[in-house]
């Protein structure tokens, strides 16, 4: 390749890249993304620990026990 031909090159490389950040500037501003990184993933909804798990069963069980059954009227 000739000299004129990598300066020509390296200066389309230049002009993509110029377009390039013009284009994620605009996406981040289309999107509302505040990094260049891009979106956060979403955040993982934690497991329950067993306490919790074990006093949501006690509740349950104790509302169902106070419903009186339908059909079933003393």
């Amino acid at each position: 390749m000739e000299p004129r031909d990598l300066e020509h090159l390296a200066e389309e490389i230049r002009q993509l890249r110029i377009s390039v950040d013009e284009l994620s500037q605009l996406l981040r501003t289309v999107f509302n993304i505040k990094s260049a990184t891009g979106p956060t993933p979403a955040k993982r909804k934690k497991k329950p620990k067993r306490k919790q798990q074990a006093t949501k069963k006690i509740e349950e069980d104790e509302s169902r026990d106070s419903l009186p059954l339908p059909g079933k009227h003393f």
